[in-house]
């Protein structure tokens, strides 16, 4: 097993301090992502109901959970009685 220098520990301990540094604000991005994914959903659900009738709306997917959403999420929302 090699030893590290104290310049590659330096090192490593810098790319982990700026990798937990990127993780909170991407995570901080995803949780202001969800807030107007749900904003966006109630518009969605109250067209429908005013629209087409629908009587029931069920959000799934990753918008429930921020940790589990990336840039590319999307907005999951199941309705019945769509006339």
């Amino acid at each position: 097993m090699k030893h590290l220098t104290a310049v590659e520990k330096e090192a490593i301990i810098t790319k982990v301090v700026a990798a937990q540094l990127e993780q909170k604000q991407f995570l901080l991005d995803m949780k202001d992502k969800q807030k107007q994914g749900l904003i966006i959903a109630k518009k969605c659900a109250n067209f429908l109901e005013y629209k087409y009738g629908v009587t029931k709306f069920v959000l799934f997917g990753s918008l429930f959970n921020y940790e589990k959403m990336n840039k590319n999420s999307d907005i999951d929302i199941a309705v019945w009685n769509l006339l």
